[in-house]
């Protein structure tokens, strides 16, 4: 005995579905998230998506983590930062 086979709108679905995410904001973190989206002309979904792959690509530089803490002086000491009132005139925005 055959059976007729799986509706094709089925195996579309299963093709075409993608892992899903929820992540729990609180109300200021999640305007925050949709102003910068907005921004972006994105939506949030998208957005975080953007984000979360910049995150997660690993784009250092070549030869990052072979130099980074080699600096064998580390006695290391701010400079002076100077006094605020010394600092260049601003335009108020």
């Amino acid at each position: 005995m055959t059976f007729p086979p799986v509706c094709p709108i089925i195996q579309l679905w299963e093709v075409i579905t993608v892992p899903q995410l929820n992540v729990y904001l609180d109300k200021k973190t999640m305007e925050k998230v949709k102003d910068a989206a907005g921004m972006e002309n994105s939506s949030v979904s998208k957005w975080v998506r953007t984000k979360l792959d910049h995150a997660l690509k690993g784009d250092w530089p070549e030869g990052y983590f072979e130099v980074f803490g080699s600096l064998a002086d580390v006695d290391l000491e701010r400079p002076d930062q100077g006094k605020l009132a010394d600092d260049s005139k601003r335009e108020t925005l």
